[in-house]
């Protein structure tokens, strides 16, 4: 589950810095 918690928080991440925080 560690690796999922991992891999939501870098495409939050890249969501934000990608989209600006478009994808909340």
């Amino acid at each position: 589950l560690l690796l999922l918690r991992a891999l939501v928080r870098v495409a939050k991440v890249s969501g934000f810095l990608d989209g600006g925080g478009s994808h909340s």
